[in-house]
């Protein structure tokens, strides 16, 4: 496997079964795409890329929860956690949620100038 931070390759590293099928990386945060390409036999089979939000990310929750928090560790940040936007530092953005009383589903939902909204689901049940 290969991985590419803006087109630049960091490295071939094996990812067979002797390795657990993992190849690590720990690249500096540089704003921009990030590709994993795989392959078989010196052939290529197969790539994904991930694309930093360079803008503020959004944050909705919905459903059986609701957002405590928003930040991004970032010591010069003038937001408040109580925000549901918040620029990412070093590409970091962390969200505490809160589950309700009631069981159910909650929905948070990223969104971010130029990327598709991505969006995680959290079941809820009571112990």
């Amino acid at each position: 496997m290969e991985l590419f931070l803006n087109g630049r390759s960091l490295g071939r590293k094996p990812a067979r079964e002797n390795h657990d099928f993992t190849a690590t990386y720990e690249p500096a945060y540089e704003p921009g795409e990030l590709t994993a390409v795989s392959y078989n036999g010196g052939k290529e089979t197969g790539r994904f890329s991930l694309l930093t939000a360079e803008e503020e990310l959004h944050l909705c929750v919905k459903g059986a929860g609701r957002l405590e928090g928003l930040g991004s560790a970032d010591p010069q940040s003038l937001g408040s956690y109580d925000d549901t936007e918040w620029e990412t530092y070093d590409g970091y953005m962390m969200a505490v949620v809160r589950a309700g009383e009631e069981e159910g589903i909650i929905r948070i939902a990223v969104t971010a100038e130029g990327c598709e909204e991505q969006c995680v689901t959290l079941q809820v049940r009571k112990y």
